[in-house]
């Protein structure tokens, strides 16, 4: 309140909750209707993926929709191994305020997708480092992190497969490549995120030759990371190839 604060959400936050408070607080004049009629969650058509050790009804609940939630429990994983490392790291060193740090992050990015389980241990961590309980690290810091490389191992199976060739999908032509590349680098000067996600779609259409399989895949992570200047250094390159 003393720095001009007027209200406060509680994490884990339920994106009704920050539509409402939205509402309440941006003047009227200010707010544009939309066409959109449907309430958030309520869409029936969107398959929703069932992630073992994840309570995805939860999960969904909280962020509204079952493809963001795909899309974040995907970024969870493909980030899982720094984040793991970086703990690790932590700890080894004995870098105490560090430690708290990352576990808080465990915590929070661990009830998004609703890995419940692991997002209390990361909290019962993140309240032994504020208190400077260090028996309490030293005791249970290994049982999360195993619990954690547990999570990723299992969905190592949902996304991993994604990084390999298809033999069901057609062969890209270079011509095809050429053009979408051009496409995503426009997107990227331009700053169109949503541009870019569509060419993403569209070329995830195709399998890749061998030799630049590793580079293309390397270029959807930046798209997803919204790192427009990687991504348009990368397309260079494989325009020349």
């Amino acid at each position: 309140m003393k720095e001009g604060m007027n209200d406060f959400i509680a994490k884990p936050i339920d994106i009704r909750d920050l539509i409402a408070k939205l509402k309440k607080w941006i003047p009227e004049g200010k707010i544009v209707k939309g066409d959109i009629i449907q309430e958030i969650g309520e869409s029936h058509e969107e398959t929703i993926v069932r992630y073992e050790g994840l309570d995805c009804e939860k999960a969904i609940q909280g962020l509204g929709s079952p493809s963001l939630f795909d899309k974040i429990v995907k970024e969870y994983y493909r980030s899982g191994d720094d984040r793991y490392e970086s703990i690790k790291s932590a700890y080894d060193t004995e870098d105490w305020d560090d430690y708290t740090i990352k576990v808080h992050a465990l915590k929070s990015s661990s009830r998004q997708i609703g890995a419940m389980e692991l997002g209390s241990m990361a909290e019962q961590m993140e309240n032994a480092g504020k208190a400077g309980d260090l028996d309490t690290i030293h005791d249970q810091t290994d049982a999360m992190l195993k619990t954690y490389r547990d999570l990723l191992t299992i969905l190592s199976g949902y996304f991993h497969e994604e990084e390999t060739n298809s033999g069901d999908l057609p062969l890209i032509t270079d011509e095809q490549l050429q053009e979408y590349l051009q496409e995503l680098y426009d997107a990227c000067d331009d700053l169109d995120s949503d541009m870019m996600e569509e060419v993403e779609e569209k070329m995830k259409q195709y399998s890749y030759p061998e030799e630049i399989l590793e580079s293309v895949w390397s270029l959807f992570r930046m798209i997803e990371d919204l790192d427009m200047d990687s991504c348009m250094e990368l397309i260079n390159e494989l325009q020349i190839l």
